[in-house]
C-alpha cells in the first residue's frame, strides 16, 4: 500500500529529525524561549488559497522574537542574495516596555551557509503603539531590510487612506511610491499615497502599520493570510544609487486603535511634522478669494497623441452648465 506522507511533508520532517539528532538531550520549553524558531511557512496557509505570490522554494528561517503580543523577524537584502538572522547568533535582552534584539552573524540558502553581518533591532511602547527601529550592516551594499511582524488579526485592508475592503484569502502587496516604483503598471503590486496600512476587525478595532520616514523613499507592504492572523512582510528599500553596507531603517509603527480614523490620525500627524505641512487654518500665504473656493475643475483638452477630447468652445459649455 502507498504511503500517503506528501514528499514536501517527508522533507521536512526528515529535516527535524536532523536538526533534532544535533540538540542535547534535555530540551528547555519552547514557551520560555526568548529567540523562536519559525521560519518562512510558520503560521500562513502552505500551499496558498487564494492570489498568491512568489516565494523561496524552502522553508527560510525566520527566528523571532515576541514583544507587546506580536512576533518580530528580521531578513536583509543584498543585490545577490537574501539573509536570514542566524538563530545561534541571536541574542534579546529588555523588558515589557522595550526590548533589543541583536544577531551578530547572517546566514543564507535556507540556513546552510553563513555569512558575515550584524543586525540590531530596538522595539519599544509609546502608548497604543510598538514603534521597531532597525540597523543593518554587511561586508557589500544592502538594497532592502525587511522586519516581519506576526500576531496581525485578521481582518478587511486599506492602504494609503482608502477604504478596508475583504481581501478574503488572498495575499495583498501594496508599494509606495507609485506601487513601489512602477509609474505605468505591469507591477504587481498596488500603489499606496502614503505608507500606512491598516487592518480593522469584524468589531471595528485597527492596526496600523506605517513607516516614519522623513523621506520619499520606496516602502512595500506584504499581507500573507494564516488561519488565525497575517504575516506581515513591512519592507524598506535603500536608495538604489547609493552603496550602503550600513543602513538604518526609518521607524516602523503598529499601532492598535478602536476605529480607522484613529490608527491613521498619527501617521498623519507625523507627514505634517517631518514635512512641514502647514495646517489649512494658519497658512499666511492663502488670501481670502482662496479660501471661499469650493471646487476645482480640471477639464481634459488635447491629448498629448494630438486626439481632442474638449475644445475651448465645449470648455466653456461644460463650465457654465457646472456654475448653473
Amino acid at each position: 500500500m502507498r504511503d500517503p506522507i506528501s514528499r514536501r511533508d517527508w522533507l521536512m520532517a526528515m529535516g527535524a529529525v536532523g536538526a533534532g539528532a544535533m540538540l542535547p538531550s534535555t530540551v528547555p520549553d519552547p514557551t520560555s524561549l526568548t529567540i523562536l524558531p519559525l521560519s518562512s511557512t510558520s503560521e500562513v496557509f502552505v500551499p496558498p488559497r487564494g492570489r498568491a505570490f512568489m516565494k523561496f522554494s524552502f522553508d527560510f528561517p525566520e527566528p523571532s522574537v515576541e514583544f507587546a503580543g506580536l512576533r518580530f523577524g528580521f531578513l536583509v537584502f543584498t543585490r545577490e542574495n537574501a539573509y536570514a538572522l542566524d538563530e545561534s547568533a541571536v541574542t534579546a535582552a529588555g523588558n515589557g516596555d522595550a526590548l533589543t534584539l541583536t544577531s551578530a552573524r547572517l546566514t543564507s540558502a535556507g540556513g546552510q551557509v553563513k555569512a558575515e553581518g550584524r543586525v540590531e533591532a530596538r522595539l519599544h511602547k509609546d502608548g497604543e503603539a510598538v514603534l521597531c527601529d532597525v540597523t543593518a550592516q554587511m561586508d557589500q551594499p544592502i538594497k532592502a531590510v525587511t522586519v516581519v511582524v506576526r500576531g496581525i488579526p485578521r481582518g478587511k485592508l486599506a492602504a494609503g487612506g482608502g477604504g478596508p475592503f475583504d481581501p478574503k484569502d488572498d495575499e495583498v502587496l501594496w508599494g509606495y511610491p507609485f506601487g513601489g516604483g512602477d509609474l505605468f503598471g505591469d507591477n504587481t503590486a498596488w500603489g499606496m499615497g502614503t505608507p500606512v496600512a491598516v487592518v480593522q476587525a469584524g468589531d471595528g478595532t485597527c492596526v496600523a502599520l506605517s513607516s516614519l520616514d522623513d523621506r520619499v523613499r520606496t516602502k512595500r507592504f506584504y499581507f500573507q493570510p494564516g488561519e488565525q492572523g497575517y504575516r506581515v512582510e513591512l519592507v524598506h528599500e535603500v536608495e538604489g544609487w547609493l552603496d550602503r553596507p550600513n543602513v538604518q531603517v526609518p521607524t516602523w509603527s503598529v499601532r492598535r486603535a478602536a476605529s480607522l480614523e484613529a490608527a491613521v490620525a498619527p501617521h498623519y500627524a507625523h507627514l505634517a511634522r517631518a514635512y512641514n505641512f502647514p495646517s489649512w487654518e494658519t497658512r499666511s500665504d492663502a488670501p481670502d478669494w482662496l479660501r471661499r473656493i469650493r471646487l476645482v475643475v480640471t477639464l481634459h483638452g488635447m491629448h498629448f497623441t494630438g486626439y481632442l477630447f474638449n475644445d475651448y468652445a465645449r470648455m466653456l459649455e461644460i463650465l457654465r452648465w457646472i456654475a448653473g
